[in-house]
């Protein structure tokens, strides 16, 4: 239960306290009592032989003062009773008014809480698609891979921890990264990111080329994004909340890794050094020999 939802509720309990203690109906009629004591009249054996009193009006006195008190209880009690009545109904549509009130606010949160972007499924690749080029593709493991591989490479950077983040990156990517944290580490800055939550993904294409297998996925993730100066005041970005990202991310494999790559894919020059990922002449990025997909491109579609 949220802070706005307890409040609520708080004044609710408050309000249950109190109308309780005034809606207690009250004895109000003590009238009643004091004309029904009253000897003077009922116990004066003179009043009751003498026949002279027993003709007088004032032996009607005493039923009229009677049944003038009895209709001043009932009036009293009508009057309480209608009071109770009132107060009850109050507490009624004031309960259902504070009822509605939580329903919509916890609506409200259930709502902040949900994805803000969506995905249009309808550009979905088809699975039969995909094992043309790789029959013993798993889709939802590769999502869940890739989706670890999106966090690794976030935490790798935010720690400025170059050698685990070039595994996951092609060479052009890397070298990329590398520069912009460079620019971070020189002004002592460090860009935070954590909190991360997986919302949804896809892939919409596939394709292969020079013996690389190159895919195109969209996802949408949420986590928390922004840098710190070496105070760790923060500088950019918020540190309460998550922000929610759609993206579009390509990764690339090496389909076949019977032989080594002898030449390059673009330009056909020969390669003598098998560890370098760039090609020395056209400066093509040269693809890792690796069974796992590295992140190739990642472009930022929304943010909500």
């Amino acid at each position: 239960m949220n802070k706005k939802n307890k409040i609520i509720c708080f004044v609710l309990i408050l309000f249950v306290v109190l109308t309780a203690v005034i809606c207690v109906p009250t004895l109000a009629d003590s009238g009643w009592d004091s004309s029904y004591d009253s000897g003077s009249s009922w116990s004066s054996s003179s009043s009751w032989d003498s026949g002279s009193s027993w003709d007088s009006g004032s032996s009607w006195d005493y039923d009229s003062g009677y049944s003038s008190s009895h209709r001043s209880r009932s009036r009293s009690k009508s009057i309480n009773g209608y009071k109770f009545i009132a107060w009850m109904l109050f507490f009624v549509i004031f309960f259902i008014i504070v009822f509605v009130a939580i329903i919509r606010n916890s609506a409200k949160e259930t709502v902040k809480s949900l994805s803000k972007l969506r995905l249009d499924h309808t550009k979905e690749l088809d699975i039969n698609e995909i094992l043309k080029y790789i029959p013993d593709f798993d889709i939802s493991s590769f999502k869940r891979e890739r989706y670890n591989d999106f966090v690794n490479v976030q935490k790798y950077w935010m720690d400025f921890e170059y050698d685990k983040l070039r595994k996951l990156l092609t060479d052009e990517l890397y070298n990329n990264y590398k520069m912009q944290l460079d620019v971070l580490n020189s002004k002592n800055w460090q860009n935070i990111m954590n909190n991360f939550e997986y919302v949804d993904s896809m892939i919409t294409g596939i394709s292969e080329e020079n013996n690389v297998v190159t895919i195109v996925t969209e996802c949408i993730y949420k986590f928390k994004d922004y840098v710190i100066d070496g105070e760790g005041k923060t500088v950019r970005g918020q540190s309460r909340s998550q922000i929610e990202m759609h993206y579009e991310i390509t990764y690339v494999r090496i389909k076949d890794e019977t032989n080594n790559i002898k030449q390059c894919p673009n330009c056909g020059s020969k390669l003598e050094n098998n560890t370098t990922q760039t090609c020395p002449y056209c400066n093509s990025v040269i693809i890792q020999k690796t069974e796992k997909f590295v992140m190739s491109k990642k472009e930022a579609k929304k943010q909500a």
